[in-house]
């Protein structure tokens, strides 16, 4: 399922199915703006958090490795993963490869990600002979939408945001707004 609402950040932890325990993997950024949020909102469930570089450097092998060594999570257990692109990127491949595949929530926090990249089951991670040549389709079991999160967004990204969107409204054949 797929929840779009403003403020559905502070209720993440009900949106959050099953009932086992849950690892938040972040990014810096998203850390600094939004990660006290997203804890309070997972409750008691939460076990740990992963914290990944900005942007293209979470998507490294060194950094998907680390976050697979740290991952206490049993099957039944559910990964969550918020930030943009390459944090839901990252996050949804560890969750692919991990015990061989574990549920995962996709919480994307830009509009690229909200648009394409936080809601489809393509994850991956860059190797040095070019993006995105490690990965899996691995459908999260649940993806929240937040438009508030678009507020610190920097304008040159909301306008890339922008430009996906049109993109994906094209491909779907339908009415883009």
């Amino acid at each position: 399922g797929v929840e779009v609402s403003p403020g559905a950040l502070a209720r993440l932890g009900e949106l959050a199915p099953g009932e086992g325990n849950i690892s938040l993997v972040t990014d810096e950024n998203v850390e600094r703006l939004y990660g006290a949020a997203a804890k309070m909102a997972l409750g008691e469930r939460l076990r740990t958090t992963h914290v990944l570089a900005p942007g293209e450097e979470a998507k490294t092998f060194a950094s998907y490795q680390n976050l697979l060594e740290q991952l206490p999570l049993e099957r039944g257990d559910l990964l969550v993963a918020l930030g943009g692109g390459c944090t839901t990127d990252t996050g949804g491949f560890a969750a692919a490869t991990y015990m061989r595949g574990i549920y995962w929530l996709s919480a994307p926090s830009t509009l690229v990600g909200q648009v394409d990249a936080g809601i489809g089951g393509k994850t991956a991670i860059n190797i040095e002979k070019g993006k995105n040549l490690v990965g899996a389709f691995h459908w999260p079991v649940r993806k929240v939408i937040d438009p508030d999160l678009l507020a610190t967004l920097p304008e040159k990204e909301r306008r890339e945001g922008m430009a996906e969107l049109v993109k994906t409204g094209l491909l779907a054949g339908k009415k883009l707004w």
